[in-house]
């Protein structure tokens, strides 16, 4: 079940899940467009994790709120980011529940990463019936895009691309997440409406 809601007068409130593997940029995209609301629960990677030159992880959630200014009233997306490795997948489906779109980071120089992130999917899209997306982070060639959409076709999910640490970028990918959902939710009030005529 949806949990968009009003907040007032003409504010419309979606949640989005922002998931994928350790290290592919999902702090950093949310950061880019939702600095000055970023509430973060990292710590220090351990000596057990391939972090590359990666010194924190997030261990319960990421939180950002990014607004859209929209005639007729603002849309305010609240980004609710999770741990990447297998050892928080409970957070994972915690964090899904109620979502009304996710956007799934996987990092485009990392190919052999994509199997974790196939897991992130799975969970989320238990939890979760919501459109998303498969953003490519960090590498985006046509050749690996092309690569990243045979791989996870069967999700439904449309792949992007998208550069965490810029602001444009990242607000293009989450513009085609909440196009979705607010699709979806187009079609949930077309769907009462049409029950109410029976009543």
């Amino acid at each position: 079940m949806m949990e968009t809601s009003r907040d007032g007068p003409g504010t419309l409130i979606f949640k989005l899940v922002v998931s994928g593997p350790f290290s592919a940029g999902k702090t950093t995209l949310i950061s880019t467009v939702a600095a000055q609301s970023l509430v973060t629960t990292e710590t220090a990677v351990s000596r057990h994790e391939d972090a590359g030159d990666k010194t924190a992880t997030t261990v319960g959630m990421d939180f950002g709120v990014f607004v859209v200014p929209d005639d007729e009233g603002d849309i305010e997306l609240r980004l609710h980011g999770t741990p990447g490795q297998e050892r928080f997948r409970f957070m994972w489906e915690i964090l899904a529940e109620g979502a009304d779109g996710m956007v799934i980071v996987v990092d485009g120089r990392d190919p052999a990463s994509w199997n974790e992130a196939l897991g992130h999917i799975t969970v989320l899209q238990a939890a979760a019936d919501a459109p998303g997306v498969v953003a490519v982070n960090w590498r985006h060639d046509e050749a690996t895009l092309q690569a990243a959409r045979a791989r996870f076709q069967h999700t439904g999910l449309e792949v992007v691309p998208c550069d965490a640490i810029d602001p444009a970028s990242v607000m293009n990918t989450l513009v085609i997440v909440l196009a979705g959902a607010l699709e979806r939710l187009e079609q949930e009030d077309a769907s009462m409406a049409g029950a109410g005529e029976w009543l």
